[in-house]
């Protein structure tokens, strides 16, 4: 064995390549735009309660005399709310059944989605959807 190691004699200095540096420029502004869209989302979100909305997107047949209500409940605050809990009085002002559904986190700017079981022929007017609770 001669004492060259790769096929490169000792002290030669090696030449980096146009392609390498440009790629290693372009990882750098990658990063650096990384840390800059992070820093300014930082400084300058809106950080408020949760502002929790429910809606019900539809009602549809289940298993035979049961109705499937489908829900979305929006987080359009600043933080997350914890422990959601999701009320529904279903029914015609004589027979009022209560549900409740519960999410274990809603993030800021955020949906989930929910489906209540109730049984009986109700319509999406007979459905009264509310939040009724959550932790920060």
């Amino acid at each position: 064995m001669s004492g060259t190691s790769g096929g490169r004699k000792r002290g030669a200095r090696s030449v980096i390549p146009p392609a390498e540096w440009l790629v290693a420029a372009l990882g750098l502004c990658v990063v650096l735009a990384t840390f800059g869209i992070l820093l300014h989302s930082a400084v300058t979100s809106e950080r408020g309660a949760p502002a929790l909305t429910v809606r019900v997107d539809s009602v549809v047949p289940g298993a035979p005399g049961t109705r499937h209500v489908m829900f979305t409940v929006l987080n359009e605050g600043g933080t997350t709310a914890m422990d959601v809990q999701v009320n529904a009085n279903v029914g015609a002002s004589g027979a009022i059944d209560t549900r409740t559904l519960s999410f274990d986190f809603l993030p800021p700017k955020s949906a989930r989605r929910g489906v209540l079981v109730v049984a009986g022929d109700v319509d999406e007017g007979q459905v009264k959807l509310r939040v009724s609770a959550y932790r920060e």
